[in-house]
């Protein structure tokens, strides 16, 4: 057994895709295909399932996906301590992101983070909240950045808070509420449509920042969109489909071309985002290496650190 036929086979595994496989790997599609049928020739069993679109693994497949990983990681944190002795500091770390950490935190310290470490490769995932913890749990990921609610429910996951962010109105220009006394009472949205990122849920010890928000409000509300892009939200509010709430960060980061910001008079109105990882995954050089860069980096303009 290669330990490229391992690679290989976690990649297909990941993708769904022997072609999407090959572009992550940067090699042939034939390549993959070598390389998984020689992993199975080795294993004596059939690992994927070929007819399936997307490509599934079959039980053997799965069995052994757990012990692909380890290996991989295995092999991934030995080349790492090799390096920090060598000063070859090289290897690979999945980071998963929300859209506006991805586009309002992530640019800047990716950068400096290539600059300081050009041997570490950072494959980014931009998923949804809900989305993220699947991955860390299935392992396509080694470090998350998420937003505290809804809770992570997975077992042994550990957590560091970096940032707090108020959450704000978003209204079109020359709305009514423009007039009204700053800061906004949250009771003055629910007269209108309201349109919120994240939707209500059920059993997850919480529902989204927006949703405890309107919920503190204690009066009915008219939930017209549930949207997970910031800058569908907006879209939104400026085609006169209702008003907005929104963490400030997402605001940043889009096109506000026709909306107005007002600041919410609710000092529990905030998101809270932390990194997340799993203990045993922690082991390879590169993985440490950016897990220090993002706790120890500068948070977003307007948001506060979690010590104030």
């Amino acid at each position: 057994m290669q330990f490229d036929w391992v690679r290989t086979f976690v990649a297909v595994a990941d993708h769904q895709s022997f072609s999407a496989a090959a572009s992550a790997l940067h090699c042939s599609q034939p390549r993959v295909s070598s390389h998984i049928r020689a992993l199975e020739q080795s294993l004596h069993a059939q690992l994927l399932d070929r007819t399936q679109r997307p490509v599934e693994l079959t039980d053997a497949g799965v069995a052994f996906l757990p012990h692909a990983r380890a290996m991989l990681s295995e092999v991934d944190a030995s080349r790492s301590s090799v390096g920090s002795v060598t000063g070859l500091q090289r290897g690979e770390v999945r980071l998963g992101s929300y859209p506006s950490a991805s586009a309002g935190f992530l640019p800047a310290l990716l950068t400096s983070f290539a600059e300081e470490y050009p041997g570490i490769r950072v494959h980014l995932l931009e998923l949804s909240s809900l989305e993220l913890e699947d991955a860390l749990v299935e392992g396509r990921v080694e470090l998350l950045l998420r937003p505290c609610r809804p809770p992570m429910s997975a077992p042994h996951v550990q957590s560091k808070l970096l940032w707090r962010e108020p959450l704000v109105a978003v209204v079109p220009a020359g709305h009514p509420l423009l007039d009204a006394p700053r800061p906004l009472p949250v009771t003055a949205l629910l007269d209108y449509p309201i349109i919120m990122n994240g939707r209500r849920l059920e059993g997850r010890g919480g529902s989204f920042e927006t949703h405890a928000t309107v919920q503190r409000a204690a009066r009915p509300a008219h939930v017209a969109y549930e949207i997970t892009q910031p800058q569908t939200l907006v879209s939104l509010v400026c085609g006169g489909h209702g008003v907005g709430i929104t963490n400030l960060l997402g605001l940043q980061v889009s096109n506000t071309e026709g909306v107005r910001r007002i600041e919410l008079a609710d000092d529990r109105a905030v998101r809270e985002v932390a990194m997340y990882w799993l203990p045993d995954r922690m082991r390879s050089y590169a993985t440490r290496a950016l897990w220090d860069k993002i706790a120890g980096a500068d948070v977003p303009a307007g948001a506060h650190p979690p010590s104030t």
